[in-house]
């Protein structure tokens, strides 16, 4: 942080990013989801002008984190309906005719057993 601050980090600003997101989930991994959800909500109802650096933020902790061992009711198919909305995926991908698609809602019929 304090190359940052004076100037002196010579990576680029997504470089700097993912360091600042690990730093981020090394330190404060039980509240990971919890900061992934408030980014989400910032995309939405946050400023056009904060929707890439908000993206590149949430990709990047998203990296960091093991999704199989999300919990539903926390991280669930809302968070990832507002985030797909600014994300541009390949031609002819569909979410809903994924394998993350299909195992999301597996694992949103078990957390409501």
């Amino acid at each position: 942080m304090s190359l940052y601050s004076t100037h002196s980090y010579s990576r680029d600003c997504t470089n700097w990013i993912n360091v600042v997101c690990r730093y981020l989930h090394d330190a404060f991994a039980e509240i990971t989801f919890n900061l992934v959800t408030y980014l989400a909500e910032l995309l939405e109802k946050g400023l056009p002008s904060m929707q890439q650096s908000l993206l590149q933020i949430i990709y990047s902790l998203l990296s960091h984190i093991d999704l199989s061992a999300a919990p539903v009711k926390q991280f669930n198919l809302e968070i990832m309906k507002i985030i797909s909305k600014y994300v541009q995926v390949r031609p002819g991908f569909s979410f809903y005719n994924s394998a993350q698609h299909s195992d999301a809602l597996k694992a949103s019929h078990r957390e409501e057993d």
